[in-house]
């Protein structure tokens, strides 16, 4: 299937910011001259728009246009590292155990995340990490197949998603949303809680070479893990 209208539009102002044709501050084409240039309807370049401003993309000033924002700035506590590498460095052990993986194929809903067609082929595995023989964290990670094929053979508890995917291609950006969850009866179960217990959620999404290639829910134990991190100088 292809890709829905509001995305081609959405994918061609990345790719053009991306590769440094439209540099911070400038003003791109407007949304009917886009619309146009992709033959579609104006409803459908303004949601591509709305949603390039929503992510910190795009600035749109009334009345004088669209303009390519500046990147947002980002707390040192979302950046991406390794869990690894992180409990190494404080003494601890750490390792991972698969629960569950396997290949399927885009619903609606990862469709939409991956910016892909719906039916798009995707890996999933779901791996729980501990500390010091303590789970601390689900992952629960989508991968899109057409741009790393070998993820289907990856040794997942020797090397972390994040090793394979940081050495298997260059990573332009990503994505986080945080929220508070009361565990249900599976993380319950993969992380040794009890019904109810309060965990955090990091909704995290990565692109490379223009294209969304790994989605993941991280799933922390909210008594045995802590974001830490600071900024400025």
């Amino acid at each position: 299937m292809t890709k829905p209208r509001y995305l081609v539009i959405k994918n061609y102002v990345r790719r053009k910011i991306e590769s440094g044709t439209w540099a911070v501050g400038d003003k791109i084409p407007s949304e009917n001259t886009l619309a146009k240039q992709f033959d579609v309807s104006r409803m459908t370049a303004n949601r591509a728009f709305k949603e390039l401003q929503d992510s910190g993309v795009l600035m749109r000033v009334a009345g004088a246009g669209s303009f390519v924002a500046s990147p947002r700035t980002q707390n040192e506590f979302l950046a991406i590292r390794d869990i690894a590498e992180e409990l190494k460095e404080k003494n601890h052990v750490h390792k991972m155990h698969v629960l569950a993986r396997k290949t399927i194929k885009a619903d609606h809903r990862l469709a939409e995340l991956f910016e892909a067609s719906i039916g798009d082929t995707l890996f999933f595995a779901s791996i729980c990490h501990t500390s010091d023989g303590l789970p601390i964290l689900l992952e629960r990670r989508w991968v899109f197949a057409e741009a790393f094929p070998e993820f289907e053979q990856a040794d997942l508890a020797k090397h972390s998603t994040y090793h394979f995917l940081m050495n298997a291609a260059p990573l332009q950006r990503a994505e986080h949303k945080v929220r508070a969850i009361n565990a249900d009866e599976d993380i319950c179960k993969a992380l040794q809680l009890e019904q109810g217990a309060a965990c955090l959620v990091l909704h995290r999404r990565t692109w490379s070479q223009g294209q969304v290639v790994s989605c993941a829910d991280l799933i922390y134990v909210g008594g045995r893990y802590e974001f830490t991190g600071s900024f400025g100088r």
